[in-house]
This record gives structure tokens, C-alpha cells and sequence, in this order.
């Protein structure tokens, strides 16, 4: 071979090799047009193969973000890497396009998106300064769902007088469950309930009710009658809702030197307690419970890190709680 002939020969080479693109990459293509891509185990820099849209929103309150979705009838892709010869297709939340409104207590109240009479913990006392890192808004940015309502009350029990027209302090009183609609009248298709931790820190006795024994209405005192029966009537005024139980992350508290503990009420009982009292009384009614309590990661050890005050989130914290309860509602969706 000349040496004209050999340059001739090498071009042809390259020319294959570069019209391979991504050389011995699989694209995992389906035919249907979905996002999904493929490495070879050789080769790191694989080829993607994708159609995705990007849509602004309309009409949802989102925090302004911008949601990468698939094109329509398609399977958006997911974020998370990719094994070889492992095509990917993420799920969407059960919450996606939900309208979500929330029902708790100091922990889920920001200036702004609760009603004008109600109490005020977040922003003003510190630990979160923007929405965004609330639990509940991280929790509505993170599976794509609409914010509808916050009936959330500083300093409130679920325990109270439960037909209550005009404070919106009790938890199980008609006015703060009727807060659970916006303003313009739009109702929730989920309601996250996050309540139970001013029942423990203010001794409300625990009760024995499991959530099988009807409550009458009128001035409940023990946590038990009271978070039943405001699940009851969650039902009634919103036949066509989900509601999600939430238990609350471990109220704790610390010494002069640092160490936390766990805050244990003027009556004896702890936070495991009412949780666990939850779990029954959702369980026997066939409402899901999110276990924020066990998933979160906020305990004794970690509380001066994750709390402003043992109780209250600051916004790492915040984003535990709000990771636990996506993670649990994607293992439901599975």
C-alpha cells in the first residue's frame, strides 16, 4: 500500500468511527416516543436520547419554578443515574396537578398563606425566611401539586371547642376546617394534616379512643376524641378528598451543655405517644398515614442542628420532613 492509499484508507477509518457517534452506546429508545437512555458499561459518556418539554405555569402557585415534564402521552425522564441497560421511567407523585391544603399548628404557618387573624410563627421568629423553605411548599414544589390552602394556627391544639364558627384556633372547630378552602372558594383534593404537637406540649391527656368510637360535638378535651373526630369531619365537609395523616417529628429539648433530649409533658408522655395514637385512629378509619416521626430524622441527637428551639424546624430541617413525606409518597405510588 502506497502511502496516497494508506491516507485514503485512514480518512475512511475516522469516518466510521466519528458516524458511530456514541460508539457501542445503546440508546434504549422506545418506539413510543417516552425519554429513556442507556450506557454501555464501556463507555461513560453515553447518548441520551430525549423529548422533553418544558411548560411554564399557569395558574398553580409553585414558587415560580419551572417543571421539566415529558411531551404529552410521554414518560418524563428521571434525574437519577442510570445503571446499563437500565431504561428509566419516572413516576409521577400521587399528588401531581393536586390542589393540597394544610391543617397544622406554629410548624406549618408562614406569613401571607395563612388567614389574617390567624397566628404567626414563620417568618417572624427566625429558622425559615422564605416560603419555599417551608415543609409543605418544598412538599408541593417536589411532586408538582397546586397549592389550594393553609389552615395553620401558632399555639394550636387539635383539642377545643369543636363548633367553634369564628376562632379559628381549635383544630377540630368548624371555622379552621372550613379554612381548608381557598379564598375563592376552590376546594382541596388533598389535605396533609400535620397536628398533635401543642396537644403534647400543652398535657392534653392522650384518650383512648382508636378512632372506632363516635364523638359528640362540643368541648373536647383529650387528643384521642378530638383528632377522630376532626378526621370525621374532614370527610363530611370534603366528601371528595384525600387526607394524608401526618405524624409530627420528635419534640425535643436541650441542656446547658448541648445534649438533647426528649421532651416529656407535665402528664409523662413524649411525642412517640401521640403518634403512635395517630397511626391507630388513621388505620382504623382507611386514612394513609406519612410516618414523619420515624423518617424525618429529627431526634434528640440532631435537634440543635435541624430546630431553632427543639420544636420548630429551621429550613434543613424543614427539607428532612418535607424528603420523608415525597419518599413516602413515592413508595405508595409504587
Amino acid at each position: 500500500m502506497n502511502i496516497r492509499h494508506g491516507f485514503i484508507v485512514g480518512i475512511l477509518c475516522c469516518t466510521v468511527l466519528m458516524s458511530s457517534g456514541c460508539g457501542s452506546v445503546n440508546s434504549g429508545r422506545d418506539t413510543s416516543g417516552g425519554v429513556s437512555f442507556t450506557a454501555d458499561s464501556g463507555n461513560e459518556d453515553a447518548c441520551i436520547s430525549s423529548e422533553i418539554s418544558i411548560v411554564s405555569q399557569n395558574n398553580c402557585a409553585r414558587a415560580g419554578n419551572l417543571n421539566v415534564v415529558a411531551a404529552p402521552g410521554k414518560a418524563a425522564a428521571s434525574t437519577t443515574a442510570v445503571a446499563a441497560g437500565n431504561p428509566v421511567v419516572a413516576k409521577k407523585s400521587v399528588l401531581d396537578g393536586k390542589k393540597v391544603s394544610i391543617l397544622g399548628d406554629s410548624i406549618s404557618t408562614f406569613t401571607g398563606y395563612i388567614p389574617a387573624d390567624y397566628s404567626i410563627f414563620y417568618p417572624e421568629n427566625g429558622g425559615i425566611t422564605k416560603v419555599t423553605d417551608t415543609w409543605w411548599m418544598r412538599v408541593i414544589n417536589g411532586t408538582h401539586a397546586v397549592y389550594c390552602a393553609d389552615a395553620s394556627y401558632s399555639g394550636s391544639e387539635t383539642c377545643g371547642l369543636s363548633t367553634e364558627m369564628k376562632d379559628g384556633r381549635p383544630g377540630v372547630g368548624y371555622r379552621r376546617l372550613k379554612d381548608l378552602t381557598a379564598a375563592n372558594g376552590t376546594k382541596p383534593d388533598v389535605v396533609l394534616v400535620y397536628m398533635g404537637a401543642n396537644d403534647l406540649l400543652d398535657s392534653r391527656p392522650l384518650g383512648t379512643n382508636n378512632g372506632t368510637k363516635p364523638v359528640q360535638e362540643g368541648n373536647i378535651g383529650n387528643f384521642s376524641d378530638a383528632y377522630s373526630l376532626m378526621l370525621d369531619k374532614i370527610r363530611v365537609l370534603y366528601p371528595n378528598t384525600q387526607i394524608y395523616c401526618l405524624t409530627f417529628h420528635e419534640i425535643c429539648r436541650w441542656n446547658d451543655a448541648g445534649v438533647g433530649y426528649t421532651f416529656k409533658s407535665n402528664i409523662g408522655l413524649v411525642s412517640s405517644q401521640y403518634n403512635d395514637r395517630i397511626k391507630v385512629i388513621a388505620k382504623n378509619k382507611g386514612i394513609p398515614v406519612i410516618d414523619v416521626f420515624n423518617d424525618c430524622g429529627i431526634k434528640p441527637a440532631t435537634s440543635k442542628v435541624l430546630t431553632i428551639d427543639g420544636t420548630h424546624p429551621n429550613a434543613q430541617g424543614a427539607a428532612q420532613i418535607a424528603n420523608s413525606i415525597i419518599r413516602d409518597l413515592d413508595a405508595e405510588n409504587k
